[in-house]
């Protein structure tokens, strides 16, 4: 599989990112979704999970057990592990300042330094 991915740099970076993002293989009918996955799923679906009527109705539970790293009752999708954390963020004001708001991506952004070259130092 890694003889595969292209050699480290930018294009390595992409397909390592590509196959991560990939849905698995695995067919869905192996497991059951538990009923509190579509529970918590509608929650998240809310426009502001994170105020304090969504967020009180369970996400807050899931943040406790994420948060402290307990073991989850059953497994959690990764995209409802990261909906779950971006909520407690939008809660805390210390991360998430009122009125913030977040660019739709930054993929096609480049990054420029302004950054002026060290001095040299010269010993004495």
């Amino acid at each position: 599989m890694a003889d595969q991915l292209p050699p480290p740099g930018p294009d390595h970076y992409a397909a390592r990112r590509a196959r991560w993002l990939a849905p698995p293989h695995t067919p869905q009918n192996t497991r059951r979704t538990p009923p509190s996955h579509a529970r918590l799923q509608r929650l998240l679906n809310n426009p502001d999970p994170h105020s304090d009527p969504v967020w009180n109705r369970g996400i807050d539970q899931v943040w406790k057990g994420l948060d402290k790293g307990n073991r989850l009752k059953h497994r959690l999708p990764m995209n409802l592990v990261i909906k779950v954390i971006y909520a407690a963020w939008r809660r805390d004001p210390d991360t998430w300042p009122e009125g913030a708001v977040v660019p739709d991506s930054d993929e096609s952004r480049t990054v420029t330094s302004t950054a002026s070259p060290m001095p040299s130092i010269k010993p004495p």
